[in-house]
């Protein structure tokens, strides 16, 4: 990595502190937040480092089943994240997506980072997976959820299980020129070493059947999975579009500082 990457990695790493999502066959609000928390007894967010950190999500997510359920939709409140929103013509600034397990304990997988983790752990910005409950709780934003309303069948969980263990610890971008041509749509290849938000929440459907297009899925961006003026449609095997926005959480507006609570792209 050249001087010029490693200056650019640590501005995202600086700049990142979102997250996101919902559940399955069962809404959110079905799911109250002490019994989300006794479910999980070691949560990932205790970790001292970068390998205990993985290790916790993989043990957290050991013995279940899961299922795509949708997306969660955030937007931050201090000057990148309206940045992003400015620049991708879209009311959010961050997306992951959204998964619900047989226990009924819904997780949040997304590819973001915390300056706190990052400065005081060395935890890098990363593809994770996180309780829900818990990233809503601690957003400094608003958030929302999008259920997915499959036309036909649904994703095999042991799929998406598989999925996620595969790519969870994978590095946020690292190229500044993928996100900068993501926001024209411009990008024509997909180089997976390394994805922002809204691409790793494309990849994702695209491994589960959901989506079946031709492009590239470092093209997407939040306004993708939060336009409010139509329903989202894929065309995959488990095809469907994605259903009415549900705000969870709204901050009144105010001055934020730089460094905040950004959230990635």
């Amino acid at each position: 990595m050249n001087i010029f990457q490693k200056i650019t990695f640590f501005m995202y790493c600086v700049m990142a502190g979102a997250h996101s999502y919902a559940a399955q066959n069962g809404s959110i609000e079905d799911i109250s937040l002490s019994s989300h928390r006794k479910a999980v007894s070691i949560p990932p967010s205790t970790a001292q480092d970068q390998e205990e950190y993985l290790h916790l999500q993989k043990q957290m997510i050991l013995d279940e089943e899961l299922q795509f359920w949708g997306v969660g939709l955030f937007k931050s409140q201090d000057i990148f994240g309206k940045g992003i929103c400015t620049l991708t013509g879209s009311n959010w600034s961050h997306v992951g997506a959204v998964l619900m397990g047989k226990s009924g304990t819904c997780y949040s997988y997304e590819s973001t980072g915390d300056p706190e983790q990052l400065l005081e752990k060395g935890i890098l910005p990363q593809v994770q997976i996180q309780p829900f409950l818990d990233v809503v709780e601690n957003y400094k934003g608003n958030v929302a959820k999008r259920q997915f309303i499959f036309k036909k069948d649904k994703p095999d969980p042991t799929t998406v299980k598989h999925y996620v263990l595969e790519n969870l610890g994978k590095p946020y971008e690292k190229d500044l020129t993928h996100l900068i041509k993501a926001i024209h749509g411009m990008n024509t290849v997909e180089d997976n070493t390394s994805v922002f938000c809204s691409e790793e929440v494309a990849r994702f459907m695209r491994a589960l059947k959901i989506r079946n297009d031709n492009n590239s899925s470092e093209n997407f961006v939040p306004r993708h999975f939060g336009d409010i003026i139509s329903q989202p449609v894929f065309d995959g095997d488990c095809g469907g579009c994605l259903g009415e926005i549900e705000i969870l959480k709204e901050i009144k507006e105010k001055n934020a500082c730089c460094f905040g609570c950004c959230t990635l792209l």
